[in-house]
């Protein structure tokens, strides 16, 4: 699971990409983390955006409104690939573009692990049905061939009812209420995000 090891700083890196389809809540729930394990559980976490066409999460941390980049290229993605290599800390995350592509292939391949988010299986297939995601089988397929350590697969559901919130960190996965898009920002009073937050701490600690 470790990526690197530094001999001359003694540093441990162990980068995760957090992927899943568009639109499922993934760079709020990186928002959110970098939150809890930063600024409240003392974990050395740095956060490399590579999703070049959806800059959000530097958006959500300093409450702002996120931003939807019209105009990008491959050029800049590799540049960010290449930071994301450099990059050292306990943990380095990064939340991944929601398309099953060969750029995307190339980010799983500069990590060490991964957090799988998306929505219902029922809201999955009929985004995939119109064109916004690709279909639950192709990036089941996906995953397989990537062979990497999923940390935690995490189901999101729009909504603030935490009674059908389901943590299960022995099986990995988990089931959690997000906040919609018209009200994007970091979950600071979720009690389910701090409870994933421990456990990837936990995760690092047995690496």
């Amino acid at each position: 699971m470790i990526n690197r090891v530094s001999l001359e700083k003694a540093v441990y890196v162990l980068k995760i990409a957090v992927v899943g389809p568009p639109r499922s809540g993934k760079s709020i729930i990186v928002a959110t983390l970098l939150f809890f394990l930063r600024d409240h559980l003392n974990v050395d976490i740095k956060h490399v955006q590579t999703d070049v066409k959806d800059i959000v999460v530097p958006q959500i941390i300093r409450g702002e409104k996120p931003i939807k980049r019209k105009e990008f290229d491959l050029k800049e993605y590799y540049e960010r690939l290449k930071i994301l290599e450099k990059t050292e800390a306990e943990i380095v995350i990064t939340d991944a573009p929601g398309r099953l592509t060969k750029q995307l292939d190339d980010l799983i391949q500069r990590i060490d692990a991964i957090i799988f988010v998306h929505k219902s299986l029922e809201d999955w297939e009929k985004d995939a049905q119109i064109g916004r995601a690709d279909p639950p089988a192709a990036w089941k397929e996906r995953i397989e061939k990537w062979e990497k350590e999923i940390l935690l697969e995490i189901e999101t559901y729009l909504s603030q009812d935490f009674s059908k919130m389901v943590l299960d960190f022995e099986r990995k996965k988990c089931k959690i209420p997000i906040t919609t898009g018209r009200e994007r920002g970091i979950m600071t009073n979720h009690p389910g995000m701090l409870a994933i937050a421990y456990y990837i701490k936990e995760c690092v600690k047995k690496s």
